[in-house]
């Protein structure tokens, strides 16, 4: 079996565009997706700044549902808008900007199999084994860029993340917005240990709501505190939920990545 130069684990933006750039050096390049289509099967905020995003040299304009100008920054006492003239950052469909990470994977000449769960990883002399079930695949260097609970990572033994924060958003239609263009956001040590509360306007009359917290126990009651804010009652007043989820998000590097 030929040996590939990069496999690459997870299909996401991320993956994908490690994937670009390695086949644009000319590297044999795999692509491994456990699920049927690529990406974060809409878990995310999808809130971009401009310069990170364009950063990417991917073709964001078709996912782009809406443009910041700026936040308002809001305490339980105090109120402070941070705000430009020009957009700052941008509110995408995920599933769009996956799914053109994904094409340009493709067309810079990746390879890129769907509904191939990686099962196992072993290190011999001058490669490593990829296994997919019964399938395996050679690769002298292998990039794991499957989510905050990495399989690849702790299959090749890298030390674990140590410190994670427990997000929570739901996606909400008909809502009442007063300034589409700003991201609320709600600092309380109290009622979001560790992080922040949140409203992104992504589109007109929706919204995508949500919360983090350090101690995972204490969602239940960031949930509700969140819910209680003036604000947030009046943005959701009549508004119907469209989707919600709960993920973890790394705040903490690991201890080795490579």
């Amino acid at each position: 079996m030929d040996v590939y130069d990069v496999v690459v684990i997870g299909a996401s933006a991320v993956g994908c565009i490690a994937a670009r750039d390695c086949a644009r050096l000319n590297l044999k390049t795999l692509v491994l997706e456990e699920h049927s289509e690529p990406g974060k099967q809409g878990k995310c905020t999808a809130l971009y700044s401009k310069r990170g995003l364009e950063s990417l040299e991917v073709n964001h304009a078709p996912a782009v549902l809406n443009k910041m100008c700026g936040a308002v920054f809001r305490t339980p006492h105090a109120q402070l808008e941070v705000s430009r003239r020009e957009p700052v950052a941008f509110v995408l469909n995920r599933r769009k900007l996956d799914e053109e990470c994904f094409k340009q994977a493709r067309k810079a000449g990746a390879k890129i199999l769907l509904n191939n769960r990686v099962t196992a990883i072993a290190q011999k002399k001058d490669f490593a084994r990829v296994s997919c079930g019964k399938k395996f695949f050679d690769a002298r260097v292998v990039i794991a860029a499957d989510g905050a609970s990495s399989f690849a990572a702790s299959a090749l033994g890298f030390p674990k993340i140590k410190e994670f924060v427990l997000g929570y958003e739901a996606e909400f239609s008909g809502a009442r917005v007063e300034r589409g263009d700003l991201v609320q956001v709600f600092l309380n040590s109290r009622a979001y240990p560790g992080f922040f509360g949140w409203i992104v306007p992504a589109e007109r009359g929706v919204v995508r709501v949500g919360l983090g917290v350090n101690d995972f126990k204490k969602l239940g009651a960031a949930k509700k505190a969140l819910f209680d804010e003036p604000l947030v009652r009046e943005t959701l007043s009549g508004a119907k939920k469209i989707r919600e989820f709960t993920a973890v998000i790394p705040v903490a590097v690991r201890g080795r990545t490579q």
